[in-house]
């Protein structure tokens, strides 16, 4: 099922499989914003990822003595959510757990999804619900791929044309990665049995003035970046001011990633709760770096709202 929101400026279409952003797009100029999820290149477009971002190393995790699978970013953007009510200009869609998810995911979860367009803005915000008796643990957060229809053009492209803009001045943190992408660092024992990651950091040598200039793959094996206060993240055409900001208020984690060849431009702005698996990890999930902890009956919401304009 798509479900299409209007407004007088913009549209957006959202599918129930993965609750998964499709479109948005300016109706005054026709023009899309969101990658069109080539299956030869990146098959997704604006997957929402629950419960883990990034990878886990073996592709497993345990949990009181067994192995648990789990794909790349979790699960919630390959099942079909629920329609709980939808209008002109908003939708919101529902997942709970299933026999499935329980095979992979122990606990019982309520991941509800809202869109709702306001003006120049795609609100777009996720909540978790733990209806369970215990704590549940989880990472979130989206993969937005954000596109201009004008870089196939031949005097535009992303290396020449375009920047990621913050919205303050700052130098983040960069997270050093090994070569398959997991993150560097150290453990720590803190009391009893209780151990925390210590990501291996320097600061993020590709900007300046709060602009990342981009070049051709840039991003292609992921930049992790923490330790920054910009309430937003914006791709930008630097030649006119125009851009897409994707909310970033809150968010202890951000990464930059693109497709590897230019030839296929797009870049994915992508606030995070959350890492994936450390190099030297042991596999326990209590132990995961990031996880969101949910007392029984308690809700969790994030905001990755998309807003077109000048920056």
């Amino acid at each position: 099922m798509e479900i299409t929101l209007t407004n007088h400026k913009f549209q957006a279409t959202i599918s129930s499989y993965g609750a998964q952003l499709l479109s948005f797009k300016n109706l005054s100029t026709g023009a899309e914003h969101i990658w069109n999820g080539n299956p030869g290149v990146w098959k997704f477009r604006a997957p929402i990822l629950f419960p883990i971002v990034g990878r886990l190393k073996d592709g497993y995790y345990l949990w009181q003595g067994q192995e648990y699978p789990l794909p790349n970013h979790g699960f919630a953007r390959d099942f079909e959510h629920t329609l709980v009510e939808s209008s002109s200009d908003r939708v919101l869609w529902r997942l709970t757990e299933t026999e499935d998810t329980l095979k992979i995911f122990p606990w019982p979860f309520v991941f509800e999804t809202e869109y709702r367009l306001e003006d120049s803005t795609l609100v777009f915000c996720t909540t978790v619900n733990n209806p369970g008796r215990g704590e549940l643990a989880f990472s979130l957060g989206s993969h937005t791929g954000l596109v201009y229809p004008w870089i196939s053009c031949s005097k535009k492209s992303f290396k020449n044309d375009f920047i990621i803009q913050f919205e303050k001045d700052e130098i983040p943190d960069f997270i050093q990665s090994s070569e398959d992408g997991f993150p560097l660092g150290q453990w720590r024992q803190l009391s009893g049995e209780k151990r925390v990651f210590v990501p291996k950091t320097i600061p993020y040598p590709h900007i300046k003035d709060g602009k990342v200039i981009l070049q051709d793959g840039f991003f292609a094996s992921g930049h992790i970046l923490a330790n920054f206060t910009s309430q937003w993240v914006a791709l930008v055409d630097s030649s006119t001011g125009e851009g897409i900001k994707v909310n970033t208020a809150g968010y202890p984690y951000l990464v930059l990633w693109q497709s590897p060849s230019i030839q296929h431009p797009f870049v994915c702005i992508e606030p995070w709760y959350g890492l994936p698996d450390t190099k030297d990890t042991n596999h326990q999930w209590k132990e995961k770096p990031g996880l969101i902890r949910l007392p029984p009956e308690k809700s969790f919401t994030t905001n990755q709202s998309l807003t077109f304009g000048l920056v």
